[in-house]
């Protein structure tokens, strides 16, 4: 385990919150397209987080166009927490946890860790759209303290890295700007 991996994992921005998050074994040889599906699964359940941010940031204009727009936007996002409540109704999602975690690693609350250098999957449902879990390979690390586990994520690709930086840095400006009342 590389030391320098780890402290990014612990030092660096990453996003603290309570959602639910579950581990479970993995197996050291995973067929290609199995990890092809869930890089792009992955970065669906990411584009879907974002989405939201994109609606509340997006500026208001009064032009006919932008109003039509919006109309359409606001069906859109209403057929998308219809198909989301009916993904959501039949699954069992696992508990919520505190957690911390970044496009290094993981830290979350459990009260039974893997054993450290154990090749694990952790799944985290994100608010957005807790049916579509991200889905991180990964090897359990020493916990940080008691009652917690952690993970180093492996072999996380460029442009899961990258949209996984992104969503952490956005939670951490929403995290600022509602503590200073923005």
């Amino acid at each position: 385990m590389a030391d320098r991996s780890v402290r990014a994992c612990r030092d660096q921005l990453h996003h603290a919150a309570v959602l639910p998050v579950e581990w479970s074994p993995r197996p050291g040889d995973e067929a290609p397209a199995l990890i092809a599906r869930r890089l792009r699964r992955n970065l669906a359940a990411l584009a879907v987080d974002a989405a939201g941010d994109e609606r509340r940031d997006r500026p208001s204009d009064d032009g006919a166009v932008n109003v039509d727009l919006q109309r359409i936007d606001s069906k859109l996002n209403a057929i998308m927490e219809l198909f989301a409540l009916l993904l959501e109704r039949d699954q069992i999602v696992p508990p919520r946890a505190a957690l911390r975690f970044n496009a290094h690693g993981i830290e979350w609350e459990a009260p039974g860790a893997p054993p450290a250098g154990q090749a694990i999957l952790i799944r985290i449902h994100l608010e957005a759209c807790p049916a579509l879990p991200l889905e991180l390979p990964a090897v359990a690390i020493d916990a940080p303290e008691p009652g917690w586990a952690a993970a180093e994520f492996d072999a996380v690709r460029p442009p899961l890295g990258e949209a996984i930086a992104k969503m952490v840095f956005r939670e951490h400006r929403r995290q600022v700007a509602d503590s200073i009342g923005g």
